[in-house]
């Protein structure tokens, strides 16, 4: 029995508890917390729910990492409230510095979404946090496989492209290894 099946159960009943009643603050937040375990034990065993047999210690195995990144982004999100650059902070007698905000978060978009664009969706997720990312995104080759590449870059680029995710693949999969353990030797490339 994987442990996907306790966190299961520790986020049906925290919730369920948590929902049925009007919990006050400190079981409410032991009840967060109780969740918030569930929840890590399900992410952390995500591939074997995706591909429904035991892929862990696999390249496949390696898409639970991928969801606890995202997972701690789209929590991240959530805790400073998706409100980016204190807008709400902002009162109605400062409008000109509501619409710099405003223009400073469609710029922060617009690098996000160029960046999602050139293939390259972990440096868009981490771009919402941080702009500079979106622009160091938006600045670098394209994926070899996006379709930005592919419309945009003749053969030279491409190699150059296709080079460089090649030594950034090598990369991320070291670094993955070093987080989630090595693959196993009988695990295909």
């Amino acid at each position: 029995m994987h442990h996907e099946f306790f966190g299961v159960l520790m986020m049906l009943v925290a919730g369920t508890i948590s929902f049925a009643s009007g919990v006050a603050h400190p079981w409410r937040d032991i009840l967060a917390l109780i969740f918030g375990i569930g929840a890590g034990l399900v992410l952390d065993e995500y591939a074997l729910l995706l591909h429904l047999k035991d892929v862990y210690w696999t390249r496949e195995g390696r898409s639970s990492v991928d969801a606890v990144i995202v997972a701690t982004a789209l929590t991240g999100l959530l805790l400073v409230r998706a409100v980016p650059f204190g807008l709400d902070d902002i009162s109605d007698d400062e409008r000109s510095a509501r619409w710099t905000l405003v223009a400073l978060v469609l710029f922060n978009l617009s690098l996000t979404v160029l960046t999602a664009l050139k293939g390259k969706p972990w440096v868009a997720l981490f771009s919402v946090f941080a702009t500079i990312i979106g622009i160091w995104g938006v600045l670098r080759l394209a994926a070899p496989g996006s379709s930005w590449a592919r419309r945009r870059y003749d053969q030279r680029k491409m190699a150059r492209a296709r080079e460089r995710a090649a030594l950034w693949n090598r990369r991320r999969n070291r670094a993955i290894s070093l987080i989630a353990g090595a693959d196993s030797p009988d695990s295909s490339s």
